[in-house]
């Protein structure tokens, strides 16, 4: 089994390095001298050469650094790509198949709307995040509905304050 050689580099290759490596894309530079990435950033190291952390001043933002039109352009992406993402979390949803984002999504949200006026029409107390319908004396109950609640809600009678 033959071992890694160690490659050894002459001044003037260290020199070219040292002068382009800041400009030139690092898979370049490995396919130029004929070695990997990790030992051109060894190599690196040692020369004390390290690209910037910031390409641009801290305190500069997208719209200062990219100008007006390509800032709009670059929101009007994440827009289209993020209502994207929430028409095939609502589709997931709508089929009953597992998130895969942490977006939380409600399939049908006017059907939610529509049963939250239900069941206030009929008497029954929505609490703040309108999880759970708590029924009164006083309320009209749908023991069918009661009894095959929708996704949205649970039913409970009123707790006595």
């Amino acid at each position: 089994m033959a071992k890694n050689k160690k490659i050894v580099l002459t001044q003037d290759q260290l020199d070219w390095i040292a002068e382009h490596y800041l400009e030139t894309p690092r898979e370049e530079v490995c396919a130029k001298f004929g070695f990997s990435l990790s030992h051109l950033t060894k190599v690196v190291n040692q020369l004390g050469v390290h690209r910037p952390k910031y390409r641009y001043a801290k305190g500069v933002n997208n719209l200062q650094r990219l100008g007006y039109e390509r800032e709009m352009e670059r929101r009007k992406k994440v827009s289209a790509k993020m209502k994207e993402l929430w028409r095939i979390e609502r589709a997931r949803a709508r089929f009953g198949l597992d998130r895969q984002t942490r977006l939380h999504v409600i399939p049908q949200p006017q059907k939610k709307l529509t049963d939250r006026y239900y069941l206030r029409k009929r008497g029954y107390i929505l609490d703040e995040e309108n999880l759970i319908a708590y029924w009164t004396p006083e309320t009209k109950r749908s023991y069918t509905l009661e009894r095959k609640p929708r996704r949205y809600y649970k039913f409970a009678e009123y707790p006595d304050l």
